[in-house]
């Protein structure tokens, strides 16, 4: 099968990357065929189809925001990027005339792509499945999180919500874009042409669906382990706590930070992986907390694998539902337990006391003592990490996801 994957970054900066690039892997070392589609970047990787990449909103072809760059060319293009891009449109029809697609498997393409990459595969005959990995379909803001706190009142009340509280950036006039790039894209009707939407939690499929998703279009296919083959990475004597992800508001490293602050002594130390020091919130928090935590920058591979068997377990302090981020994964796979907010996808994922811990969220006092109880009860902190492996390992084989996605796209040709 000729497989068309699109995703606006081609070099892993997260979980959707991860995705890519493993989902690629699989794909290619079974005889198909995978002809990436993204945005130029100077940080992609080299890939044979990128003559067809679409121009980075950005002056510098950085493929993350900067707000220093204000100029009218950017402003344009990013507001055409949130609307409807007939660059887009064009490059992908010129792609599709050329390298003739079976199906087009859509990662990440709001707002940085543009629906108009959805609109010129399905005008010209190349069924679309997209996979759902945030809310961007259903919150203007993407997280259904505002003002560092859980919110849905979009859903409940109208997404003009967005607006009138500034979910974006604190700003009127980027919300308004949002809200009225979203009403656009509603027009396109894109929810009802697209083929299949893949969501990897359970959570988010029923949020959608409760937006008015198709349910008959709609796949519950939990994301795939990166290895099976792999020995589960266990350390005789763990010597850290391990935080591994982005350093952004929603995933909560604020409240990890103040939590760990306000430990006891005798617990852990705590190691933080996914450093970059490009936004004032990362250069604020190692400035307010590098001296009581280790802060990395983004690794992977053995490096990563090295920092998870020294680890006794993992944080994911999430304050956003999340939507069944990697690190769980990762982190179950090498025998790691994790501690984790109770809700949102977490509460599909993690067993309390079996598999990992919960604590209440947005309730830094809570996630302390768990801290503090998970660093000095060692074995069972052991078994839970166990259990964790054997279950992941159960429900999230990369075989099983393969053949499952792959099963979906036959539906749909």
């Amino acid at each position: 099968m000729r497989i068309a994957l699109c995703n606006h970054r081609y070099f892993i900066s997260g979980g959707p990357e991860k995705y890519l690039f493993k989902f690629k892997a699989l794909a290619e070392e079974r005889g198909n065929t995978v002809m990436p589609i993204s945005v130029h970047s100077p940080e992609n990787e080299k890939c044979e189809y990128e003559d067809y990449f679409f121009t980075s909103a950005s002056k510098s072809g950085d493929a993350y925001f900067n707000p220093d760059d204000k100029s009218i060319a950017t402003l344009a293009k990013s507001i055409t990027r949130h609307f409807y891009s007939y660059e887009v449109y064009n490059k992908t029809r010129r792609f599709v005339e050329e390298q003739k697609p079976d199906v087009a498997y859509v990662l990440h393409y709001l707002n940085k792509i543009s629906p108009a990459i959805i609109d010129s595969f399905i005008n010209n005959d190349v069924p679309c499945v997209v996979r759902v990995s945030d809310f961007g379909s259903i919150c203007p803001q993407a997280h259904l999180y505002a003002h560092g706190k859980i919110c849905e009142e979009c859903i409940e009340r109208g997404y003009h919500r967005c607006i009138a509280n500034r979910c974006v950036k604190g700003s009127l006039a980027a919300s308004s874009v949002k809200v009225f790039a979203y009403y656009f894209n509603l027009l396109l009707r894109h929810r009802h042409r697209i083929s299949a939407f893949i969501f990897p939690s359970l959570f988010t499929m029923e949020k959608y669906i409760r937006c008015g998703f198709p349910a008959e279009k709609c796949y519950h296919v939990p994301t795939m382990v990166e290895s099976l083959a792999d020995e589960p990475a266990i350390s005789n004597s763990p010597d850290c706590i391990l935080y591994v992800g982005r350093f952004v508001q929603e995933k909560g490293v604020h409240h990890l930070l103040e939590a760990y602050a306000g430990c006891k002594s005798g617990t852990l130390p705590l190691c933080l992986v996914g450093y970059m020091g490009k936004t004032n919130y990362e250069v604020s928090l190692k400035r307010d907390y590098g001296s009581i935590a280790t802060f990395k920058d983004f690794t992977s591979g053995e490096e990563l694998n090295e920092m998870y068997a020294n680890a006794s377990f993992v944080v994911v302090p999430s304050v956003w539902y999340d939507n069944q981020p990697n690190v769980l994964l990762e982190a179950a796979l090498r025998s790691k337990m994790v501690v984790v907010p109770r809700h949102g996808c977490f509460t599909d994922l993690v067993e309390d006391g079996v598999t990992g811990l919960f604590y209440n969220p947005d309730d830094v006092v809570d996630l302390s003592k768990k801290i503090f109880w998970a660093s000095n009860n060692a074995d069972a902190v052991r078994a839970m990490g166990v259990n964790a492996s054997k279950r992941v390992r159960e429900l999230h084989s990369s075989e099983s996801h393969f053949y499952r996605v792959m099963d979906i796209f036959n539906s749909v040709r």
